[in-house]
């Protein structure tokens, strides 16, 4: 349920059709600014995320575990 949450939302995002649970935000062509649009919008939903979380666990999978 997370992870499809966040797959929503990564899509969104970066502009891509869909993302896989094993995907990486930076090699689907995340960057900086990007990253700091994804955590606005999972903040949005109620969740605390920091910056850092992002690139320590860039998968889409660790970053939902992360959460």
């Amino acid at each position: 349920e997370v992870e499809e949450a966040l797959a929503a939302i990564w899509a969104d995002v970066l502009g891509v059709a869909r993302v896989g649970r094993n995907d990486g935000f930076f090699e689907l062509g995340g960057h900086s600014l990007l990253a700091l649009r994804l955590l606005e919008r999972v903040r949005a939903l109620g969740w605390s995320v920091q910056v850092r979380t992002l690139f320590q666990h860039p998968q889409l999978a660790a970053f939902a575990q992360a959460l």
